[in-house]
């Protein structure tokens, strides 16, 4: 992040639902949150669990928590309340960053394990104003007691970079899989171990050009396909984050024709999806040049359909 915000501090870092934060902004938003986790006591091997979607507020707390020498946690929000519960005990969170409207899983979530933190978040907090009053009045009520509010703690935040000690081989994220087996373990990650990734990744796009692409982030961040192909590997490369919460086929091809992706990282399903969609071509999908597949086996009937489109 640091290399790319020196080298491109202008160029959008983060499009979502219509706002733009550029490398700059974004470094900002990670010093204050990072500053703020620190404000609280919380830094160097502290866990702070992340439970939000693919929106501006988790690439802001992911980067923000590892300038705090914190480690990032990582599960999906739909797994089972009390496999939850019983992962955010496991890890022994300090810290746990949620949006508004899962307030009322926070509040169980905070009442069976004791977690000394919970950072409530509105989608809507990066939008434009008319977006975001909308989004706090449909959400309001929505709230927990001693519950911290995202847009007014890190408001009083130092935006200069914590002067943290952090070693390639310091333990950087927590990240919650089922893998084969159904029960989700905790996989222990270091700082190499995400350089080391987002490097092999990046070495399979020979043809990807510093501070010019584009990628579609639509597999979510709380999985390690999408941590490293549609998170850390753009930040290395100084490219601009075209983030969506979930994959509404529509809503997605809608983006294509207006953000104008350059690289997709997918799953099979969703190339199934865009193969299937009637009138596919008018959404411009040509501008994609690369694409990547992950998650579950690629057919290769997918992959040449989705190529001859």
């Amino acid at each position: 992040l640091r290399s790319s915000v020196r080298r491109f501090p202008n160029h959008p870092a983060v499009y979502f639902e219509g706002t733009k934060l550029t490398y700059r902004q974004l470094n900002h938003e990670a010093n204050r949150f990072a500053n703020a986790l620190l404000g609280l006591g919380i830094g160097k091997g502290a866990r702070v669990v992340l439970l939000l979607p693919n929106i501006p507020q988790m690439v802001v707390g992911y980067y923000g928590a590892l300038k705090a020498g914190a480690v990032v946690v990582l599960i999906p929000p739909m797994t089972d309340p009390a496999e939850l519960a019983n992962q955010i005990k496991d890890v022994d969170a300090s810290v746990l960053v949620t949006m508004s409207t899962w307030s009322g899983l926070a509040k169980q979530i905070k009442q069976e394990t004791g977690v000394p933190h919970v950072v409530l978040t509105d989608p809507a907090d990066y939008l434009a104003l008319p977006k975001y009053l909308i989004s706090r009045w449909r959400n309001r009520g929505l709230d927990l007691s001693n519950a911290l509010h995202w847009n007014r703690w890190l408001a009083q935040q130092e935006t200069k970079s914590p002067m943290m000690d952090v070693q390639s081989e310091d333990l950087a994220v927590i990240m919650f899989t089922g893998g084969t087996t159904g029960q989700s373990k905790g996989v222990m990650l270091s700082h190499r171990n995400l350089v080391a990734n987002a490097l092999q990744t990046r070495h399979w796009l020979p043809n990807a050009e510093e501070g010019k692409e584009r990628f579609l982030c639509v597999v979510p961040f709380f999985h390690s396909y999408g941590m490293t192909t549609a998170l850390n590997v753009p930040v290395s490369v100084g490219a601009a984050l075209i983030l969506k919460p979930q994959f509404i086929i529509l809503d997605v091809l809608k983006a294509i024709k207006k953000y104008k992706p350059t690289i997709f990282p997918g799953s099979p399903s969703m190339y199934v999806a865009i193969n299937n969609f009637r009138g596919v071509r008018k959404y411009g999908i040509s501008s994609i040049k690369a694409c990547i597949s992950g998650s579950a086996p690629l057919p290769v009937e997918v992959q040449e359909a989705f190529e001859k489109l």
